[in-house]
């Protein structure tokens, strides 16, 4: 499951691979322009608890941020409920596309993933 809600809080499954679509209506992104996306402890966006860079190698208006499952698997395993953190999508070092605003914090909402068992056959 991946979602992103009317206030651009992202909701998905710990341990699920997602892509994140951003497009640049006024622009285009060049070659040598970078992304970086980071999640954040709530309450505290100096806790970085995962940071991702992107470097985009073409012009285009379109640039998917892909997180595979190794890296939504943050924090420890969630029994029940779910764990929201901050996050932040930063474009060339210098401009927050999406974050922290005068609404409030981006939320970034993990829920449970299933535990893996071995069966023997």
């Amino acid at each position: 499951m991946f979602i992103i809600d009317e206030k651009y809080n992202m909701h998905l499954n710990r341990g699920d691979q997602v892509i994140i679509r951003l497009t640049n209506t006024d622009s285009t992104f060049v070659s040598g322009d970078t992304i970086t996306f980071s999640v954040m402890k709530k309450g505290n966006a100096g806790d970085i608890v995962f940071q991702k860079f992107f470097t985009i190698d073409e012009e285009t208006n379109t640039f998917d941020i892909v997180l595979n499952s190794d890296e939504t698997r943050i924090g420890n395993v969630i029994r029940s409920g779910n764990v929201t953190y901050w996050y932040e999508i930063e474009y060339n070092g210098i401009n927050t596309l999406i974050g922290y605003f005068t609404d409030g914090p981006k939320e970034f909402i993990l829920y449970p993933e299933a535990a893996y068992q071995e069966r023997s056959i």
